[in-house]
Order: structure tokens, then C-alpha cells, then sequence
């Protein structure tokens, strides 16, 4: 499908977009989740303040921005899928590597996942592995990228998608050099997306999630 819009209303959607997930995210995660801990004291913090805003608010800004532009990103099966998801695997991995020797492998959240009582660490490796990658990938690159590359150009689409990609880690993640790197993986995961598609991008997405986990469990 084509996103029939102007160069500035492309913008504005985007903006809308974005709100729409900053909005329901802190709603979810400051109200939602207190009330919910409430009901249900023997759910995790972790496990509750997750299903109430990062399991949710991708979803809702996904819904919003479909609407508004009658618009499906592609899921589309092809050969370059694989190619361009292992070259992204790869470049991922060497920052990865670059962030252990300047920063170290800790992770907070990795580390909190391994804290996680049965069973609910499942669903927490469900969260991290599958459901956050495909929700994540599909808003940054299917929706706020796509909508700004056909406007805007590779490079503007690229730059604002992975800022906006940024801020939420930034507002509820830890702020420091980390960052940079998260600046990275997306910039990695936007270039895989403009050569493989989506599927590449969510794949990649998974995969470096998967290895900083992995990083932790012996810490």
C-alpha cells in the first residue's frame, strides 16, 4: 500500500504516532501498573509494569497509525530476508563486542529477567525474544521510518526514526554512554530494514536482545 500524505503532514502523523505511544506507555506504566500490583500483590513489579505499558503501548500507536493512514507495513518472505538478517547479526555483534570492551556486558534488565520467579520468567523471555522485537520494529521502521522515508529521504527517515527510537529507552532505561550503543542497534536495525524488509529487522532486533541476556546469565 501507498502512504499518500505531503511532506509535512508525514511529519505530523509521525509526531502523532509517537505520542499516542508516550501517552499510553506512562499511563499504563504510572497508573495501570500501580493498580494492578494492587489486585494482584503476587505478580512481580517487573512482570505487571510491563504487560500495563511496553507490552501494550506499541500496540496501541501500531492501531493508531494504521487507522489514520490505512496503511499496513509489509511482512513480506524473500531470500534477502536471511542474507541481510545474518550481515545485520553480524555488524550487531561487533558493537556488541565494542560495548563489553568500553562498558562492560552488564545489564540491568537482563539481570532483572534473571531475578524473575517461575513462571513468569517466561513470559519475560517471551517479552524480550518475540513480542518486543516484532512490536518495536514494526512501529520504529515499519511505520515512523517508512512514513518519513517517503518524504523526507533515507537519511532524515533514518536519523529521526532511531532518535525516536532512543528517547523511550532514555526516559525509562538508563541514561549514559549505554545509549550511544542503543543509538547504534538502531541505526543497524534500520539498515537491515531498508535492504531485508521487516522480518530481517525483527530478526536482528531478537537477536541482540538474545546475546545481552545471554551475556548475563553468569554474572
Amino acid at each position: 500500500m501507498n502512504i499518500e500524505i505531503s511532506k509535512t503532514k508525514s511529519a505530523v502523523v509521525v509526531f502523532e504516532g509517537f505520542a499516542v505511544f508516550l501517552i499510553i506507555h506512562s499511563i499504563g506504566g504510572y497508573y495501570f501498573a500501580q493498580k494492578l500490583s494492587a489486585i494482584y500483590p503476587d505478580v512481580p513489579c517487573l512482570i505487571v509494569s510491563i504487560a500495563s505499558s511496553s507490552a501494550i503501548s506499541p500496540v496501541i500507536a501500531i492501531l493508531y497509525l494504521s487507522l489514520r493512514l490505512k496503511f499496513v507495513p509489509g511482512f513480506a518472505l524473500n531470500k534477502k530476508i536471511f542474507l541481510y538478517a545474518i550481515v545485520g547479526i553480524i555488524l550487531a555483534w561487533i558493537v556488541i563486542f565494542i560495548k563489553i570492551l568500553f562498558i562492560g556486558k552488564e545489564s540491568l534488565f537482563s539481570q532483572e529477567i534473571l531475578k524473575t520467579p517461575y513462571p513468569y520468567y517466561y513470559f519475560m523471555l517471551f517479552f524480550v525474544l518475540v513480542w518486543g522485537p516484532i512490536l518495536e520494529e514494526t512501529l520504529t521502521r515499519g511505520y515512523f521510518f517508512e512514513i518519513l522515508r517517503r518524504q523526507w529521504g533515507e537519511v532524515v527517515a533514518l536519523f529521526i526514526s532511531s532518535f525516536l527510537f532512543l528517547v523511550p529507552h532514555a526516559i525509562w532505561g538508563t541514561i549514559g554512554v549505554e545509549l550511544f550503543f542503543i543509538l547504534l542497534y538502531s541505526i543497524i536495525f534500520t539498515l537491515t530494514y531498508m535492504q531485508g524488509g521487516l522480518i530481517a529487522s525483527i530478526l536482528v532486533h531478537a537477536f541482540v536482545n538474545f546475546y545481552l541476556f545471554y551475556l548475563n546469565i553468569d554474572i
